[in-house]
């Protein structure tokens, strides 16, 4: 679809004064590039869309290869191994290790059956999931404006906050992609009034599957529902198979309610939405934009300066109203989250709300579009500069990774050889279950966890708690009462990481236990601990 503009002689441009420090012929030159740009990526527009995202899906490989599992990694992959959907239901019923939907979990369960229960191999989905995510979204973008702007959405969607979640073993990029296929083909039954039968069945599909995979995932009906409504204001008329088909996928969401009494276990400390939280929803998607975006201001403004590029003007767009407001509405939906998590779900997290990247995402490149006039030449320059930017922020971000993950940083244990008789108490279960995978024979026989009712007051939450309770049926590794550890064994080590204060090392600082940093051990410190009688 093409956009409108108006032409602009090459002598307005002169008198105006926008032709920059060289000749009044550079408007004039400038467009003819411009245009003649604008064919050839026309005419080799799949070629370009597979090439970034064939640079995207490569960083999301390495990242997924070198990046340490996560504490919420290890448990999904002990969800699912636990050998059958059959199983998962039952688990996520009774002691879920994990409080999401089944439907990743069931994903996941077929796909390690396939390529086995590897860190890398369970990274696997949420990798093509993010891909898929990203071409939706240019497809989406696309049909509205040009290549470059299309192009432009999905390079920031490798430097955006959400791009995390590419090589992320949980069920975020997954959702992700429902939503996007949830809103390109609602947007497709927008504009089309013939051959819609294909389009709903994706609209289902997309909402089922955000439905069930992430208790969160039923946000994604809000801008939906909110934007049909305003399609059948303006046209005072129901779109009765649209409106269908969105109460058929979110019904879905009851078949999952059986679940909720083993999620709302950990509850008990319930989150109390602090006004505060309200932004980071945001941030956390549009924080790692800032500096790219800082680059690409500067660096058009000193083309514009130097060349003079002065774009037709713009005199209209071709969004329709109710897509637009979609999109406006999904950029916003950390709010909907904030209020869902206080009055409804007393739960939340930022990364719950990561699905406001689809509205985010476009209008930050609709806005650079237009800050530019829609010059070709200035959006071209906009892709180069933020893949290369990508390029570098992620090869920096590898380069600091050891290649073998985990089995290289915990292969050197001097610190941990002063004292070899003494056990090893990793002060969270992410370390816990990081040194249990990968740590030598030697260290991982002097490991012990222990739980005590203390993890509620001192971490503010219950999470924690619970969860080692519900690890120790999975885990080859002694989880025991502290009290009854404290007894045995007076003195002991500690390994906290350096990122996160367990809760471990502040009981004992109250119990006034003596506490001696002895050193670190893969980045993590360690504490030489001798309990008081």
């Amino acid at each position: 679809m093409c956009d409108t503009v108006e032409s602009v002689s090459v002598g307005d441009a002169a008198q105006t004064g926008n032709c920059g420090p060289w000749t009044g012929s550079a408007p004039r030159q400038s467009g003819v590039v411009g245009r003649a740009l604008g064919f050839k990526a026309r005419r080799y527009e799949n070629l370009l869309l597979l090439i970034v995202l064939a640079i995207q899906t490569v960083f999301s490989l390495l990242l997924a290869s070198r990046e340490p599992f996560s504490v919420d990694e290890y448990l999904v992959r002990l969800t699912a191994l636990s050998g059958s959907p059959t199983a998962v239901w039952h688990l996520l019923k009774t002691a879920p290790l994990t409080v999401d939907p089944p439907l990743y979990h069931f994903l996941i369960v077929y796909w390690i059956r396939i390529f086995g229960p590897s860190e890398f191999s369970c990274r696997l989905p949420s990798v093509l999931a993010y891909t898929a995510m990203s071409g939706l979204l240019y497809r989406f973008v696309r049909n509205y404006t040009d290549v470059f702007t299309g192009l432009f959405v999905v390079t920031l969607s490798m430097v955006s906050g959400s791009f995390s979640f590419a090589y992320y073993a949980r069920p975020y990029a997954l959702v992700l992609a429902a939503d996007a296929l949830a809103l390109i083909c609602w947007a497709k039954l927008v504009s089309d009034r013939q051959k819609r039968a294909l389009a709903l069945v994706g609209l289902f599909l997309g909402i089922t599957i955000a439905v069930g995979s992430h208790w969160f995932g039923f946000l994604v009906l809000a801008p939906l529902a909110f934007a049909e409504a305003l399609k059948t204001a303006q046209e005072r008329r129901i779109d009765a198979p649209v409106w269908s088909t969105l109460l058929a996928a979110s019904a879905t969401a009851f078949v999952y309610f059986p679940l909720l009494q083993g999620a709302v276990k950990y509850r008990a400390l319930p989150w109390k939405g602090a006004v505060a939280d309200l932004s980071e929803g945001f941030l956390l998607v549009l924080q790692p934009c800032l500096f790219p975006l800082i680059l690409l201001l500067l660096a058009l403004v000193t083309t514009r300066f130097l060349f003079g590029d002065r774009a037709p003007r713009v005199t209209g767009s071709t969004f329709r109203t109710p897509v637009f407001v979609c999109m406006l509405v999904f950029a916003l939906m950390p709010i909907a989250g904030f209020l869902a998590g206080k009055f409804v779900t007393h739960a939340y997290q930022p990364r719950y709300v990561v699905l406001c990247a689809l509205g985010l995402l476009p209008l930050m490149g609709l806005a650079v579009r237009d800050a530019v006039r829609r010059s070709m030449i200035s959006m071209a320059l906009a892709v180069l500069l933020v893949t290369g930017y990508a390029w570098l922020s992620h090869y920096r971000l590898l380069s600091g990774m050891l290649a073998k993950g985990d089995d290289s940083a915990f292969a050197n244990v001097t610190v941990l050889s002063e004292n070899p008789e003494l056990p090893l108490v990793p002060s969270d279960a992410d370390l816990f279950l990081r040194l249990e995978a990968h740590a030598p024979i030697a260290v991982r026989n002097r490991c012990v966890f222990p739980t005590d009712p203390s993890f509620v007051r001192l971490l503010g939450q219950n999470t924690s708690f619970l969860m080692a309770d519900a690890l120790r049926q999975w885990t080859k590794l002694p989880i025991d009462d502290l009290s009854s550890f404290l007894k045995a064994h007076p003195r002991f080590y500690v390994i906290q990481r350096a990122s996160a204060q367990g809760w471990l090392i502040g009981w004992l600082l109250e119990d006034h236990a003596n506490i001696d940093l002895r050193g670190d051990y893969a980045g993590n410190l360690v504490y030489l601990v001798q309990v008081r009688p």
